[in-house]
């Protein structure tokens, strides 16, 4: 008997596809979480070149925060699986074994129906991923402002002299006195911030890495205020 072409369709559901949407969905999530976290001040991913690696591992940031959630959604996916190799499965080779005309319509329009749900769901979850980072990111900078963003040391900064001229001289002296806070560097600059303990969001400067002479990362965490 030739092989009917919905036999194919269960290698959508092979472990390997699952494992891979599975990345997708996390990374997904640690996308949101690093794009809502920084823009609260005022950062875009674009600009700050993280590296993909990093957004991945933000994932656990919003995994944790999510963590009943997650793991309903991991159990909703196991069962869906179980439900579509064993039970829909079986459907599938019944009706290809049937070999008639009628069977091959319903067949078909069966098929498509799955392939429908199946994207439907997909999207849904992706989009669930993506709020878990964003529910993340807002619980976590939640918690930072409330404490005074102790996971941030406070740093030194001084910028050489020849380019002074292209910053102003007070903002300079603030970042000599040690009070602001090193968010995150990369090849290109520093990122500053100063938590004045109001504001929905928080101003950030950047110090142009060619702009900077020194940089000292002090054992403190505790605002200057206190």
């Amino acid at each position: 008997m030739t092989s009917h072409p919905s036999n194919d369709f269960l290698k959508w559901i092979e472990p390997g596809v699952i494992v891979i949407l599975l990345i997708s969905m996390f990374y997904t999530a640690g996308w949101s979480f690093a794009y809502h976290y920084f823009e609260y001040f005022h950062l875009g991913l674009v600009g700050l070149d993280i590296p993909k690696e990093y957004l991945l591992m933000y994932s656990y940031w919003a995994a944790k925060a999510n963590f009943f959630w997650v793991v309903l959604l991991l159990f909703l996916m196991g069962g869906g699986h179980f439900l579509f190799r064993f039970v829909i499965g079986k459907k599938i080779q019944t009706l290809t074994a049937s070999g008639s005309p009628r069977s091959d319509i319903w067949l078909n329009l069966f098929q498509i129906g799955l392939v429908l749900l199946t994207v439907l769901v997909i999207l849904l979850m992706f989009w669930m991923f993506y709020w878990f980072g964003y529910r993340a990111a807002d619980k976590t900078y939640a918690e930072q402002t409330s404490q005074d963003f102790p996971s941030y040391p406070r740093v030194r900064v001084w910028v050489s002299t020849e380019n002074k001229k292209d910053i102003s001289s007070g903002i300079i002296q603030e970042w000599q006195k040690g009070c602001y806070r090193l968010l995150l560097r990369n090849k290109d600059n520093l990122y500053l911030f100063y938590w004045g303990g109001d504001g929905e969001k928080t101003p950030t400067d950047i110090v142009p890495i060619n702009k900077v002479v020194a940089v000292r990362v002090l054992p403190l965490y505790k605002g200057c205020k206190e």
